[in-house]
């Protein structure tokens, strides 16, 4: 194949890596409008505890799924603490009962698409995926105040065209989508019926 169109591949190549890139940063930094309207006078629970994240007894798909998770963990509970909205909170069990909300998410799915995968196969390596199952339970009273099914998943294009960066950020991604569920199930009723996506 000729010089000329090996360096021109290479070239357009490397304009949509950089276009995508570019993309993805600024929907990275694109902030949430519905959580710039909540105030700590919108919660109903003013302290926060996240429980140890834990993994399903039948396992994933993931051979080595604790750093994952624990980086998972990580983004839910700094997004958490630095959204102004709570007192406090701590990334522990809670031994007693007292007002506050109780966050415990298990993994149920985790595939990461290794960079080894991604640079040799590209899209054909398919996508990452990983997904929690999240209750969140009122710590006075034991209720459960919310469930659901939590996660995200990559589109196997776009961790081929950025080298396998979108297979690397999921567990980050998905910590924050985490704390979004923590921030509605923390509302009160009135604050998360006017947050609801349905209105």
């Amino acid at each position: 194949m000729p010089k000329r169109i090996l360096n021109s591949k290479l070239v357009t190549y490397l304009a949509l890596s950089l276009l995508l890139l570019a993309c993805a940063a600024q929907r990275a930094e694109s902030p949430a409008p519905a959580a710039l309207k909540l105030t700590k006078d919108d919660m109903k629970y003013a302290t926060i505890y996240v429980e140890p994240f834990t993994i399903a007894p039948d396992g994933v798909a993931e051979k080595e799924p604790a750093p994952h998770v624990e980086k998972a963990q990580s983004a839910c509970v700094g997004q958490l603490a630095t959204s102004g909205l709570f007192e406090t909170v701590k990334s522990r069990t809670l031994a007693t009962k007292q007002a506050a909300m109780i966050v415990r998410a298990e993994l149920t799915s985790l595939r990461i698409v290794g960079g080894g995968a991604r640079f040799w196969l590209g899209a054909m390596a398919g996508k990452s995926d990983m997904e929690f199952n999240v209750t969140l339970v009122d710590a006075q009273t034991g209720a459960v105040v919310s469930k659901s099914q939590v996660g995200d998943d990559t589109n196997a294009f776009g961790g081929a065209w950025t080298m396998g960066g979108t297979d690397k950020s999921l567990p980050g991604e998905v910590g924050a989508r985490l704390a979004e569920f923590v921030v509605f199930g923390a509302q009160e009723v009135s604050a998360r019926d006017m947050a609801s996506p349905t209105r």
